[in-house]
């Protein structure tokens, strides 16, 4: 792999993206999770493939339906006992040697029911099957394994690794393997955002929803290079990378893994980024420059509905104001962050917004250009089933005319569940839409000069 301007060595490159982690002083939870990717010991390897043995009840598998996705009951117990089964998996060698008195007297000390009996008899198969790939001089370790048939930018589709594991593990599931150990190699659209503007991959193709195979395959190559040079882990590499990324602001107070963010999707802070001095920074300019016009750019799709309509959630209806508000609730309450402070209206008043209605066939259509498929205006309750009112009371809001609200996202179209709120207005016949653009960045500067406030 080349680019066309001088980069610093690997191991610079691999550090300054370290730098961009570890400037967060709450940022053990994403160390926790790489230092875990950039494990090769036998141990962790084995450890996932325990867990892959006890993964499966045998009496779930003995029911002629699937449990109903969500079932976290089951998961949360499942886990509790492999926790318990943990201490007496430690050692290859010892599980080998595993015979059914020992697995019985373990169950007991556990609490695990009998039945897990044929996965314990398979763990100690596994085990054996594990220590004779270490003791072969091809490989020595079982990382050297993985790694033989891992192919780089194939994602969750790794045939050959598939293949590879049946023969090596017979009874062992290998889809929930790779799953655990995260070994399959993915490149996704922030791996590609990211290095864009670094320079690193060029891609003509400017659709993020679709990237071109030659984009992706840049990434690998990168990824897999610094890998090689820093003898350093592929998922190890391209997490730590992926770290310095996110779409919002939004998304650092929702999940664990993007508090180290400092290149955000619409408003990069490039002052604070390891990167700055080589960053090519491409693509960015238009994101940060005159933020007050440009901000409508983030709505392509809409845009030109909305150029003559620019206000602020103030002067707009006070349906405007009300729905921001309840997509920020749907979010809190979605991604459970009880420490999420949401801005009063009065708060949110001098935020850019603009108000247009629309057709509901042209939302609609938009609907289905974005989104690849058929708008669920037929059956809309049955997936509303899975949000409580609370969330999102649909009902009451389409009695208030509160208008849909777009998403910048590139994975969302509408904030908070706006189609469900836009298949609601067309199950009741409604010809024309409210449809609300909001400056969410803008929002997120509120939250955050209020949280500077608590603390101050």
């Amino acid at each position: 792999m080349s680019v066309s301007f001088p980069l610093p060595h690997a191991k610079v490159l691999l550090a300054n993206a370290e730098a961009n982690v570890t400037r967060v002083p709450q940022a053990h939870h994403l160390t926790g999770l790489l230092r875990r990717l950039a494990d090769k010991s036998n141990q962790r390897y084995f450890d996932a493939i325990c867990d892959a043995a006890f993964s499966l009840d045998p009496a779930l598998l003995r029911q002629p339906f699937a449990p109903p996705a969500g079932d976290s009951w089951r998961r949360a117990i499942s886990e509790r006992r492999k926790e318990g089964l943990r201490p007496f998996l430690q050692d290859m060698h010892h599980v080998a040697e595993y015979q059914r008195r020992d697995w019985k007297l373990i169950f007991r000390i556990v609490g695990m029911p009998r039945r897990y009996k044929y996965n314990a008899m398979l763990c100690s198969r596994l085990a054996r099957d594990a220590l004779n790939i270490v003791g072969d001089p091809e490989f020595g370790c079982l990382h050297a394994f993985f790694e033989r048939f891992i192919e780089p930018g194939a994602g969750w589709e790794q045939s050959s690794l598939r293949s590879a594991l049946l023969e090596a593990f017979p009874g062992l599931y290998p889809d929930s393997l790779i799953q655990s150990l995260g070994i399959s190699h993915p490149v996704g659209l922030a791996d590609l955002v990211i290095l864009k503007r670094m320079g690193i991959v060029v891609d003509k193709n400017s659709q993020l929803k679709n990237p071109s195979r030659s984009a992706c395959q840049q990434a690998v190559l990168f990824y897999r290079d610094i890998a090689a040079k820093t003898g350093q882990t592929f998922e190890y590499v391209a997490a730590v990378f992926r770290a310095s990324f996110a779409w919002s602001r939004f998304d650092t107070r929702s999940f664990s893994i993007y508090r180290a963010a400092v290149c955000f999707a619409y408003g990069p802070r490039c002052q604070a980024c390891s990167h700055v001095s080589y960053c090519q920074k491409r693509d960015i300019e238009p994101l940060t420059h005159d933020r007050a016009n440009r901000w409508l750019s983030l709505y392509p799709e809409f845009q030109h509905h909305f150029c003559n309509l620019r206000s602020t959630l103030g002067q707009l209806p006070h349906s405007a104001t009300d729905a921001a508000v309840w997509c920020l609730r749907f979010e809190t309450a979605f991604h459970e962050r009880p420490g999420f402070r949401i801005p009063d209206p009065e708060c949110l008043k001098s935020v850019r917004a603009a108000l247009v209605t629309l057709p509901a066939t042209a939302l609609q259509e938009a609907w289905r250009r974005w989104a690849d498929e058929r708008f669920p205006q037929d059956s809309p309750l049955l997936i509303r089933r899975d949000y409580p009112a609370e969330f999102w009371p649909v009902d009451s809001l389409a009695d208030s005319k509160l208008p849909c609200v777009l998403e910048f996202s590139p994975f969302r179209f509408f904030a908070g569940h706006g189609d469900l709120l836009l298949a609601e207005y067309i199950r009741r016949g409604e010809t024309t839409i409210p449809l609300l653009a909001v400056d969410w960045e803008q929002v997120a500067d509120i939250i955050e000069d209020m949280d500077s406030a608590t603390l101050a």
